[in-house]
């Protein structure tokens, strides 16, 4: 039964157990770590599978320190999110939905000073009056990119280096270059859900992320960075790219690109450091492809995949399987494909789409012939809610297909 709930195999579901049961003794860890009492307001990000353990921790820093102010956001808490799990948890002091770059620290500076001021609260607040979830609006999304401070990661590392994992480990650096997908701008592809309601792309200036990445690398004294972008600019093959193979020093850089790259962009990629990319290779079919609206076509998927290896660029791609449309000779003609092509980096996942809020599959449901759309089946279990309340918070949906377009 449980396998058929989480879509998990028998030791998968073993492990889930094993990690809960020390999910306790880990809170009590936390607690113990940091003087807690010292502080006004502590955050919380939540994106996907991150909610269930902030809102533990949460409960019990709230327990045992009234005072301190809670505060949520991620994309777990965006939109109709936020509100409903702000109103269903009461130890869930504020949430900050949508970009939180100026409504957080507008926030946090009158909790710090102990002077909260509703009517002064900007756009993008989430606050509670006399018991009841009130929300000032959307908030308003950066758009000069440039604009935004370098993230200190100096609480990390010094943990790190109190950490006997630092002598077993070298770390990554997060690092931001862009918000949005301007792919998405022209063809938001159909099961993509990610950026809410802040999709539109902006992008850094090739010199402030050269910029940033070089601070970082000498503060932090790595050249390991994970680049958080959806996908590169592509002008940063003019300006960023050539700037940080000049540069000189050994990076591993982690990007997330547009597939219907040249030999000569996988060149410059290599040549600036960029080790590992992800492609959003997600089939080898051009009908699925023209489906989930990619823009690319097999040919292009399997070109980049050998040029990556000519280079070595290390490939994360996927294969999904179940778009409304889809035939069993798409699948034919891919099983055909495979066998000369085992040279090249094998798709490091295979599984079924899925619905994600804020996706054109969740939003025209009616269009892709989708229907029964309903929160997955583990919401149920983990949250004791309403049907209702279930569907405002849930991020994956379950859903059946309207007969004539399931997949064959």
């Amino acid at each position: 039964m449980l396998q058929a709930i989480w879509r998990l195999d028998s030791e998968s579901i073993s492990r889930v157990k094993a990690v809960r049961d020390k999910a306790q003794q880990f809170i009590d860890y936390c607690m113990a770590c940091i003087p807690w009492s010292q502080y006004a307001a502590v955050g919380f990000t939540s994106t996907f599978e991150q909610n269930l353990a902030s809102l533990a921790f949460a409960k019990r820093l709230k327990a045992d320190h009234p005072p301190i102010a809670t505060v949520f956001g991620g994309a777990n808490w965006e939109g109709e999110m936020g509100e409903e799990l702000h109103r269903q948890f009461n130890f869930v002091d504020y949430v900050c939905s949508g970009e939180a770059d100026n409504s957080f620290p507008v926030l946090a500076k009158m909790l710090l000073e102990g002077d909260l001021d509703v009517a002064a609260l900007p756009a993008g607040v989430i606050y509670r009056k006399k018991g009841q979830t009130i929300a000032t609006g959307r908030s308003l999304p950066v758009r000069d990119m440039d604009s935004l401070p370098i993230p200190d990661f100096s609480d990390f590392f010094r943990e790190w280096d109190e950490n006997c994992a630092a002598l077993a480990s070298v770390p990554i650096v997060l690092v931001e270059t862009s918000r949005g997908c301007w792919w998405g701008d022209k063809s938001h592809c159909t099961f993509c859900g990610l950026d809410g309601a802040t999709f539109f792309y902006r992008s850094k200036s090739g010199a402030r992320a050269l910029q940033e990445m070089k601070y970082l690398s000498d503060r932090w004294q790595t050249d390991r960075l994970e680049v958080v972008d959806n996908i590169l600019d592509m002008k940063h093959f003019v300006d960023l790219l050539p700037a940080l193979a000049e540069d000189g020093r050994l990076w591993q850089i982690f990007y997330e690109v547009k597939a219907n790259l040249s030999r000569a962009h996988v060149a410059a990629l290599r040549a600036a450091g960029v080790s590992r990319i992800q492609p959003g290779i997600e089939s080898l079919s051009d009908h699925v492809l023209k489906l989930m609206r990619k823009g690319t076509a097999g040919l292009r998927n399997v070109q980049l995949l050998k040029w990556c290896r000519e280079y070595k660029v290390g490939v994360d791609w996927n294969l999904l399987y179940g778009f409304p449309g889809e035939s069993r000779e798409d699948y034919d003609q891919m099983l055909a494909m495979l066998p000369a092509i085992e040279f090249l980096d094998p798709p490091a996942a295979c599984g079924p789409i899925r619905m994600d809020r804020f996706s054109p599959y969740c939003e025209s449901t009616d269009e892709f012939g989708l229907t029964n759309v309903r929160p997955m089946k583990p919401y149920q279990h983990l949250y004791p809610f309403s049907h209702t309340s279930l569907m405002r918070i849930t991020y994956h949906f379950d859903f059946d297909y309207r007969n004539g377009c399931a997949p064959i």
